[in-house]
């Protein structure tokens, strides 16, 4: 499990789906709050090495 700003983050948390995306520096529309990644989705876009 990986921690940023005092929030935890589990690779087994995220679908399939939601995974690929990531990893393909794309934000899936699950992980967006008003058109924006959430904590969870930054995390794991930092991870992987895309930006938003």
């Amino acid at each position: 499990m990986a921690e940023a700003g005092g929030e935890e983050f589990a690779i087994e948390d995220l679908s399939n789906s939601q995974r690929r995306a990531l990893e393909a520096g794309r934000v899936p529309p699950s992980m967006e709050t008003d058109g924006e990644p959430n904590a969870a989705a930054k995390f794991w876009l930092k991870k992987y090495g895309c930006k938003r």
